[in-house]
């Protein structure tokens, strides 16, 4: 960077990183939401969905054209009906984890037919969970 003659750092080079740091980000950023922020065969995984190719210039200079960043963000999100449904499902567990989360199971012994309180705790999280073969045979009574 240059410095004036006071031997501080000119402002239109401070502008100049901040430009370059922040496209950088948010180039990053729309990468991840595109592609995925972890690559599943990094982890172990056996399993690879093709999401096409990452955003580059098309996607900056839209938003260097004042494009809405929401909207253009949004389209970068996968559109697949199982995306929606983990979001969903994560949106749930959290809501679960803020009100205390589970309650505990102490038997972890639990035989068919047997009755007792861990089995009623654990009918219950089923349910809750939306455990089709618990809704079914909660029926009508099952509460919302």
């Amino acid at each position: 960077m240059a410095t004036g003659d006071d031997g501080e750092v000119e402002r239109g080079d401070v502008l100049r990183d901040l430009d370059l740091f922040v496209t950088s980000g948010l180039l990053l950023f729309a990468t991840d939401l595109a592609k995925g922020a972890l690559d599943p065969r990094a982890v172990g995984l056996g399993w690879h969905i093709d999401r096409g190719a990452a955003p580059g210039v098309a996607f900056l200079e839209s938003v260097a054209a004042g494009a809405n960043a929401r909207e253009l963000t949004r389209a970068l999100l996968p559109g697949a009906p199982q995306y929606a449904a983990l979001k969903e499902a994560l949106t749930r567990y959290r809501e679960i984890a803020r009100n205390g989360g589970w309650p505990l199971i102490d038997h972890a012994d639990l035989d068919v037919g047997q009755s007792q309180a861990d089995l009623a705790t654990l009918r219950a999280r089923l349910l809750a969970e939306g455990d089709p073969r618990e809704v079914e045979l909660a029926g009508p009574r099952r509460a919302a």
